[in-house]
Order: structure tokens, then sequence, then C-alpha cells
């Protein structure tokens, strides 16, 4: 059994400079459904604990109805304000500062604009923190430049994740290792780890905020090692503008017809 936290506090930055500066990415539809309610679809199908979504100013009551309304009594579910948007490694810690009591063990973060994450995938990647002795595990994928722009993942030699690399600094710069796989859109983390990753939180020059993929350099150099879980392409796919949408609309007809 696991907890899951859904970032979902960010500003959007993306839609804001499309004009919808209230829009939240997480509640754009895909087949009349928003975004949010398919990723917790998938969560309420594996062994989930508590779920605590973290959200910003932007969210209204009908947002908050929505979810609570759609959870039912199925689990139970805790609201977070992200109050400054400083990132994903920052909304996380929230949520641990708040109900570090009740937090389980093992916690999976997951993104509030990804609606093609896979209840098995989840599960799956739980199983394989379960059957290892890992400080943490990424999802990750190989996946087309064009579409994503996820971070590269970075590997020592044995096959650890030594850091993860924003894909704009990874494209400019020709001098870093070279790396095909992308992260993913699952990121798994034993309580007592996420404590000492709070504790030692670096800032991310790159995003410009603190990324909770920024951390994973900070915990392997204390030592404490993430590993990786390979998933399908189409589970990294984030809804954070209008084209993106289109994009995701698109995958969901083909995943339909199969």
């Amino acid at each position: 059994m696991y907890d899951a936290i859904i970032l979902m506090g960010g500003n959007a930055r993306r839609l804001q400079k499309s004009g919808h500066s209230l829009r939240i990415k997480s509640f754009l539809e895909i087949d009349n459904k928003a975004v949010i309610l398919h990723i917790i679809d998938s969560i309420l199908k594996t062994d989930v604990n508590n779920i605590f979504i973290v959200y910003n100013k932007n969210f209204r009551e009908h947002h908050f109805n929505l979810i609570r309304n759609y959870i039912n009594d199925k689990k139970k579910v805790y609201f977070v304000l992200q109050d400054e948007i400083l990132g994903t490694a920052y909304a996380t810690k929230l949520v641990y500062n708040l109900f570090s009591d009740i937090l389980l063990e093992k916690i999976v973060i997951l993104f509030g604009d990804t609606p093609f994450i896979n209840d098995l995938t989840i599960q799956s990647s739980v199983q394989k923190m379960t059957n290892n002795d890992y400080s943490g595990l990424l999802n990750v994928c190989e996946a087309d430049e064009s579409v994503f722009q996820c971070g590269r993942i970075i590997y020592d030699e044995n096959g650890f994740i030594k850091s993860v690399i924003e894909s704009k600094s990874y494209l400019n710069n020709p001098n870093l290792e070279r790396s095909k796989k992308h992260s993913g859109a699952v990121f798994i983390i034993k309580k007592y780890i996420l404590k000492i990753l709070i504790e030692n939180m670096k800032w991310d020059s790159d995003l410009n905020e603190y990324s909770l993929f920024r951390q994973v350099n900070v915990l392997y150099n204390f030592g404490y090692y993430f590993a990786s879980h390979e998933i399908h392409s189409n589970e990294v796919i984030g809804v954070d503008d209008d084209e993106k949408l289109e994009i995701a609309r698109k995958v969901y007809e083909k995943i339909k017809t199969k």
C-alpha cells in the first residue's frame, strides 16, 4: 500500500501564454472527462491508501467538488494549497510538512497533467520498490523530443539514475552525456528519503524552481539511489497547452479503437 500525491499547483505557464490565465491544465477535457479524473481512475484501481492533492489559487469550489464527488467515499482525499509557485519539490514539501504523521512509507508522486498514466504501471512500480531496497524509483521511456519535453535520464555504471537533465539544457549543450531516456510521470520515494530530500533541496536554475527531478542528483551525491522502470511513451504525455491537448485527444482515440 502507498500514499499518492498529485501535483496540480503549478501556474500553467504555457496556457497563460495562450491567453488562458485561469485555466487549470488538470481540468482540460479528454473524451468529455477532466485530465485529473483520468489520473484518479488509474489510482483508484491500485492499492492506494490516501490521496493528497496540491492545488493553486485558481481553484474554485466546483473544482474541489468535481474531485470529491468523483472519489466519493472510496478513499480519503486531502487538499493542500501551494501558496507560492516554487516547483514540484516545494509542493511535495508542503504535503510532507502537514501530513508526515500519517504518510505511509512508500509515497507515489504523480503530475496532474498526465492523463494516460496506467494503473498497472503504478502498481508494478510500487511492487518493484517493495521487492528492492531502492531509495526511489522513476518511470522512464524513450520518446520523440519534438512531442515530449521531459528531462533526460543519466545513469551511472550500475544502472542507477545519477541525474535528470532538463531537456532544453540537454539539447543546448552537446558536451552533456547523451541519453535516449526521458523521465516519466511517476516519482516514487520512501518517506524517510523524502525527509532527507526536503532538508537538502537545491534550486534548479534551468527551470527556476525547486524541481523534484533536480533533487535526484542531490540524493545521489548523498548515497541514496533511484532506479528506473520502463513505461509506454503515451504515459508521459503532459497536457500543458492546447497543442498537447490535441495530441492527447488523438492518442486517446487510438487507444479506444484498439
